[in-house]
């Protein structure tokens, strides 16, 4: 028997693939990027204890540039949030960033690997899908 879980997630798949070819169809391709995000938590603040998240730190690394980058979703604690605050700075040396968290209790939570891929719709909007 499949559990909801897993079948929530192929429903999404599935869902996300149909979206991805009307794009190709509709939207003109731009590029493909590889993307890397580590995560971090303070250990005095648990960010993933929520049953829904809304709020999260990361390293960002984007070709050459490495960002540090802060969200936090509004309204908090429900499924589907509105907006968000986001505050980003780039950074020069991401090991003494790693070295510094790891002194203050801020330990990696997870690294997420990823391709993006970029359109063009009517030269006006920006598509990303990863």
């Amino acid at each position: 028997m499949i559990q909801k879980s897993k079948l929530k997630y192929l429903l999404m798949k599935l869902i996300f693939f149909r979206i991805k070819e009307k794009i190709k169809e509709l939207a003109k391709f731009v590029k493909k990027t590889q993307q890397t995000d580590d995560y971090f938590m303070p250990v005095h603040r648990n960010f993933v204890e929520p049953k829904f998240p809304f709020e999260w730190l990361s390293i960002r690394k984007r070709g050459d540039k490495i960002i540090l980058n802060y969200k936090h979703w509004h309204p908090e604690n429900v499924e589907i949030a509105t907006h968000c605050d986001e505050f980003e700075t780039e950074i020069k040396n991401p090991d003494k960033l790693e070295k510094m968290f790891l002194a203050i209790d801020i330990k990696r939570l997870v690294t997420v690997e990823k391709e993006r891929e970029v359109y063009i719709y009517e030269d006006k909007f920006e598509i990303s899908l990863d």
